[in-house]
């Protein structure tokens, strides 16, 4: 069985979303930081208004702003009887079109995430948009190195500048290709690379030896401290 549906094409946003988002994350500890730049597109007709979903617990750092015209744009409060997280994102008349670009930075809620307990990484999303894809890149400190659990709609971007290293830390890739995923997250501790070199003397006596060790080390040590266990 089946009605006639009341809503027209006309009624349906039919709304192509793009994303690029930098995400900076320094430390388990540290606030995780969202730089995104958002491209949306209308199939048919101009863009008045839309409904943006915020990731659970973020928090809007920098207004909405339009890219080519350094608007900035109200984000509407909660609305009771719906989801939290869902924003209403008005556009002024005179900057109506087909297209519109818009960047806003966040802050994601981190609760020391680690291996057992991963930060489950979202993306802000157009609600109901006929599709949204985009690139994500993670920065993270130079200590950390970024760890992941594999999760549908989302894939890590090989054979590019992913891996490299700089003081600064290393940045990885991910593709997703429609934004309702989430990609649990943490930071492991890099690990230290330490080069030694020794020079031993032994000298061996009747009813004992006596050994004599120069060791020289190159690298980094935590807090500037080595342990060394007895044979």
């Amino acid at each position: 069985r089946w009605a006639n549906s009341s809503r027209t094409k006309d009624d349906i946003a039919l709304l192509e979303v793009e994303s690029r988002i930098n995400v900076r994350w320094d430390s388990p500890q540290d606030p995780v930081i969202v730089d995104c730049a958002m491209t949306i597109e209308k199939v048919r007709g101009v863009i008045d208004s839309f409904k943006l979903r915020l990731p659970p617990g973020a928090v809007v750092l920098d207004s909405l702003q339009l890219s080519d015209r350094g608007q900035t744009l109200e984000l509407g409060e909660p609305v009771q009887g719906r989801d939290k997280e869902i924003r209403d994102v008005i556009i002024p008349e005179s900057a109506r079109g087909s297209r519109i670009d818009l960047t806003f930075e966040l802050q994601l809620l981190n609760e020391n995430a680690s291996e057992s307990n991963p930060l489950d990484f979202r993306v802000a999303e157009v609600v109901d948009s006929l599709r949204h894809k985009g690139i994500i890149a993670v920065a993270t400190g130079n200590d950390y190195r970024l760890r992941w659990l594999s999760s549908p709609w989302v894939d890590r971007v090989l054979g590019e500048s992913t891996d490299e290293s700089t003081n600064s830390g290393r940045t990885y890739e991910f593709r997703f290709e429609r934004a309702s995923f989430e990609l649990p997250l943490y930071l492991g501790e890099k690990g230290r690379q330490l080069r030694m070199t020794s020079n031993s003397i032994l000298n061996v006596y009747d009813s004992a030896a006596n050994l004599d060790m120069t060791i020289a080390i190159n690298g980094q040590v935590s807090k500037g401290l080595l342990q060394f266990n007895d044979a």
